[in-house]
């Protein structure tokens, strides 16, 4: 049984250092994946360093630094890309009130 765990263990981290996984979403400080249906939930606001499976995550994955940099490398575009659009509909909802306000004036 234990062999099989491990099987399953590096299996996922196979298919995730790979990027054979897709993109579920963004928040704030994380990037959910799913590896065949199970999701794998990772911190990714810190950098490198912090990059790591989260409780919410099917399994629990640990990755050397290097292995976290390739993460980092698949990940990183998606959160970015992420923050742009939050930091845009922001900026269009101010634009917004200003509209708002300078047709009051």
């Amino acid at each position: 049984m234990l062999e099989k765990i491990k099987e399953v263990y590096q299996y996922f981290r196979i298919q995730i250092l790979n990027g054979t996984f897709t993109i579920e979403g963004c928040d704030e400080h994380y990037v959910t994946i799913k590896v065949d249906g199970y999701p794998f939930k990772f911190w990714v606001v810190n950098g490198t360093r912090w990059i790591e499976t989260k409780e919410e995550s099917f399994m629990q994955l640990e990755f050397d630094e290097l292995e976290r940099e390739i993460i980092n490398g698949f990940l990183q575009p998606f959160f970015r890309q992420y923050q742009i659009d939050v930091v845009l509909e922001e900026k269009i909802k101010e634009l917004e009130k200003l509209k708002l306000k300078y047709k009051e004036v």
